[in-house]
C-alpha cells in the first residue's frame, strides 16, 4: 500500500489483509493501534486507542516501515505479558485517509465497496472504517490498481452552533476484476476534520448509497 496525495493505492490481488494470528491463544486480542518505529526502522512499541502504551517483547520488522523514528496505523494481534508489555502475534499496516477537497479531484470516483462498520476510537483520535473490497488477478497486473481515499465536501453549521463535516469515500476499482472480497480497515484522523463536532460519512456500496453519522467530541 502506498499513500499518495491523500489516497491509498491497493495492490490488484491481495490475500486476507489481517491475519488473526494463532487461534489457540485464548488471550490474544486484535486492535487498531499506533505502532512506533525506532531509529533502526523496527517497531518496538504500540499505543492503543485507549492511550495505553505497550513495549513489544518481540520487536517487529516490516517492508512498509520506511522511516526511522516514525508512527504507523496498524491492525495488531498481541498478548499482554505484564504491566506495559506485550508479545506481538501479527501486524498489518492500516491505510490512514487524509481528506482532499472534492473540488480538487479531477474525477471523483465512488465505485462500490461492501461496508461493514464505523466507529470512533476511545481517545477520539480516529474514525475507523471496516469494509470489504472486491479484487482478483487481472490480465495486466501492472496497470490494474485500486485507489481508496477520502473526499472532503465541507462543513455544515447547525442552528445550535454545532458543526458536521461531510466526507465521501473515494474508490476507483481501477480495472481490477471483482472475483472475491478482501477485508480492510481504514482510519480517518479526527484532526483533519476542521474541528467539527460530528462526521457524516458517505459510502457507495453494492446495496446502494450508505450514509453514517458519528459524534467526534
Amino acid at each position: 500500500m502506498l499513500a499518495i496525495a491523500g489516497v491509498i493505492m491497493l495492490g490488484s490481488c491481495e490475500q486476507e489483509t489481517y491475519d488473526t494470528g494463532t487461534g489457540d491463544l485464548s488471550f490474544t486480542r486484535g486492535d487498531l493501534l499506533e505502532a512506533h518505529a525506532d531509529n533502526n526502522k523496527t517497531i518496538v512499541a504500540v499505543t492503543t486507542d485507549s492511550d495505553e502504551q505497550l513495549i513489544l517483547t518481540n520487536p517487529y520488522n516490516a517492508k512498509w516501515v520506511t522511516t526511522a523514528d516514525s508512527t504507523y496505523r496498524v491492525m495488531a494481534y498481541y498478548d499482554k505479558t505484564g504491566e506495559g508489555a506485550a508479545r506481538l502475534v501479527s501486524m498489518s499496516m492500516v491505510p490512514t485517509l487524509i481528506p482532499v477537497a472534492i473540488e480538487e479531484i479531477e474525477t471523483p470516483k465512488t465505485d462500490p465497496v461492501r461496508f461493514e462498520s464505523l466507529w470512533v476510537s476511545d481517545n477520539r483520535k480516529y474514525v475507523n472504517i471496516g469494509f470489504y473490497i472486491m479484487t482478483g488477478t487481472p490480465d495486466d497486473d501492472a496497470k490494474a490498481v485500486q485507489t481508496l481515499g477520502a473526499m472532503y465536501e465541507g462543513v455544515t453549521i447547525h442552528n445550535n452552533g454545532t458543526t458536521t463535516a461531510k466526507i465521501t469515500i473515494y474508490h476507483d476499482q481501477g480495472g481490477v476484476p471483482e472475483y472475491y472480497s478482501t477485508r480492510y480497515y481504514a482510519s480517518l484522523p479526527v484532526s483533519t476534520l476542521h474541528d467539527a463536532d460530528s462526521l457524516t460519512l458517505v459510502i457507495n456500496s453494492y446495496k446502494g448509497r450508505i450514509v453514517k453519522t458519528c459524534s467526534l467530541k
